[in-house]
């Protein structure tokens, strides 16, 4: 056997090499042998013409080579071969040489990182040797320096990588080695239970509180972050949480002087709103007028512009619009002094982790207190606009038709809708519009968009008017005669179809509901999640991030540092995530308790 340096250039893969797949990255033993030099020479037999076959060694040839194209080393880099004697078989070296090799355990590789990092390497410096990313590298050292104990239990095969992962959330090693004795003493010991454990002294960084303070305001007050480096999206603990909770009620309590300032008998700074608490006192409220109206209008049209765009550019531009618009609905409410008098205010933090502010509370024992003295009914707020025109005007489309196809097979509440309507027309002086358009000679045009042709509404519609097309005489002339004989259940449901076509529940222009709209939604005890579900296209592209968050917080399918994402990846994400959950806006949710509206329809009919 002998061993020489031969020019890179006369060296030749062999058909010979047993090795034809795998063999790990490429880039990983090239970067290798360009910072430590080939560490293991090659085998080679020659051939005429002054060449050599490498019949073992083909890798460590292709990432020479590649070393060449990057102009990393010469063409004629000398390389060390040895030289197969006369009568060895080519194959049978090359077999033996990939056979007897042993892959090296992770747990190796993990401590010759470390010992690399304690003799000064950075991590980038580490990374460029091996040819790896710098957070692989930041893994394996992360990694390297869980408890000793818990790692050699690693090493051994007697502990998962996936549960060595898990510890890395602490560098404590007395904290490791605590937790993995209390879930060796359970029947999980999973990756994910060890994870909560490690992290129940830690705040989450999708937490509100969390959000609402941010993470450079919470190292610049002597916080501490941990990542967790093995999760997809890059985790973030806030440690220690009291240091949390302090900022939060700072912030809050600085929030709540400005509010004082309004002249409220009381402002609260809490980090949740407990609604049981308070009874809402809703402000005085004017219309807009004539300059604001059209401001409104127009900002309003801005924005279901940007929405239906679909652009992430536009995404300040349409908070903006969004921050106009309250600003001017802010401007229509008011409270009268004496109403702060008595009633507060509650700063606190949204499920979303931004600041809220409740005007107009009213603590239950004063408000019981006061009972006699209060109004009978209270002046309603006018509703703050959360969706855009153009999203609740679809939105209550999709309700409508629905309405509609649930209405036509329920005859006995069609026959109260219809009296309902015909009553308020015929035997009260100036009623309001009911949602029954009994008179009506169209549709209204957005139930024939491509938005509701094929929805399953749409179908059950289609379905009832075909079967009433066979069923009715095809000469208008001989429709009366034939309702004369028909029977009272025929016709009843006749009427049924007939009553539910003149439904028109749709919302049009940012309006508030057709009077009847609510009470007939909740008599129908329709759920939309059997007729609608929320898409990207359809309703999360159309809104504000912090709706999607939202919704999201409300189906429970939280997705992590959703703020980061764009607002066409986090609108694709939310529809996977609450698909089949039946979440539905509130717009769309069936009315649970019975409303004054309710009893109006009922004592009509």
């Amino acid at each position: 056997m002998s061993i020489i340096s031969i020019s890179l250039a006369q060296l030749l893969p062999s058909d010979a090499n047993v090795r034809k797949t795998g063999g790990g990255s490429l880039d990983d033993l090239a970067a290798s042998i360009a910072a430590h030099g080939l560490l293991q020479c090659l085998n080679v037999r020659p051939r005429p013409g002054g060449k050599y076959d490498v019949v073992a060694g083909g890798r460590r040839l292709a990432a020479l080579k590649r070393l060449v194209k990057e102009k990393r080393i010469a063409k004629n880099f000398p390389v060390p071969c040895r030289v197969l004697e006369e009568g060895e078989d080519a194959a049978e070296v090359s077999l033996a040489e990939n056979q007897i090799r042993q892959p090296m355990h992770p747990a190796d590789q993990f401590d010759a990182f470390k010992a690399l990092s304690d003799n000064g390497l950075s991590t980038a410096d580490i990374a460029a040797r091996f040819g790896v990313a710098a957070r692989i590298v930041e893994q394996r050292l992360k990694l390297a320096r869980v408890s000793p104990a818990l790692f050699e239990m690693y090493r051994t095969d007697a502990m998962t990588l996936e549960q060595l992962m898990a510890f890395t959330l602490s560098d404590d090693h007395a904290r490791q080695e605590a937790v993995w004795q209390a879930v060796s003493a359970t029947y999980d010991t999973s990756a994910r239970a060890i994870r909560h454990r490690l992290s129940e002294d830690k705040v989450a960084g999708t937490d509100r509180r969390a959000r609402f303070i941010g993470e450079e305001r919470f190292l610049a007050a002597g916080g501490t972050l941990t990542r967790d480096l093995f999760s997809a999206a890059d985790a973030c603990f806030f440690e220690p949480p009291a240091l949390l909770d302090r900022l939060v009620a700072k912030t809050l309590e600085e929030e709540a002087v400005a509010v004082r300032a309004e002249g409220w008998a009381w402002v609260e700074a809490a980090e949740r709103l407990d609604r049981s608490r308070y009874q809402a006192v809703p402000p005085t409220v004017r219309d807009y007028t004539e300059d604001e109206q059209a401001q409104v209008d127009r900002l309003i049209q801005q924005a279901d512009e940007i929405a239906l765009s679909g652009s992430d550019d536009d995404e300040d531009t349409y908070l903006a619009l969004q921050e106009q618009l309250d600003a001017l609905e802010a401007a229509c409410h008011s409270f009268p002094e004496e109403m702060k008098a008595s009633a507060g205010a509650v700063v606190h933090l949204t499920a979303d982790g931004t600041l809220g502010i409740e005007r107009g509370c009213l603590r239950r024992e004063d408000a019981e207190a006061m009972a006699p003295a209060l109004p009978a009914r209270a002046v309603e707020a006018k509703p703050k606009p959360v969706l855009s025109a153009s999203l609740l005007e679809e939105l209550t489309a999709h309700r409508t038709q629905a309405m509609q196809a649930v209405l036509a097979r329920t005859p006995s509440i069609a026959l109260d809708a219809l009296v309902h309507g015909l009553a308020l027309s015929s035997l009260y002086d100036r009623p309001p519009l009911s949602c029954l358009q009994i008179a009506a000679t169209t549709r209204y045009p957005l139930m024939a968009s491509a938005a509701l042709a094929e929805t399953v509404a749409a179908q059950v519609l289609a379905e009832l008017r075909e079967q009433w097309t066979q069923t009715l005489p095809e000469e208008a002339e001989q429709l009366w005669p034939w309702l004369r004989q028909a029977e009272q259940a025929v016709k009843l449901d006749l009427l049924a179809y007939l009553v539910a076509e003149s439904l028109n529940a749709v919302q049009s222009g940012g309006r508030d509901a057709a009077p009847g709209a609510q009470a007939l939604h909740a008599a129908l005890g329709l759920d939309m999640a059997e007729y609608w579900s929320a898409t990207a296209a359809g309703y999360f592209g159309r809104v504000s991030k912090g709706k999607v968050v939202e919704a999201l917080s409300e189906a429970q399918a939280l997705v992590p540092d959703a703020d980061r994402m764009t607002k066409t990846v986090l609108a694709e994400l939310a529809e996977q995530r609450i698909a089949g959950t039946r979440w539905l806006p509130p717009v769309l949710r069936c009315p649970v308790e019975a409303t004054a509206e309710a009893e109006a329809l009922d004592e009509a009919a």
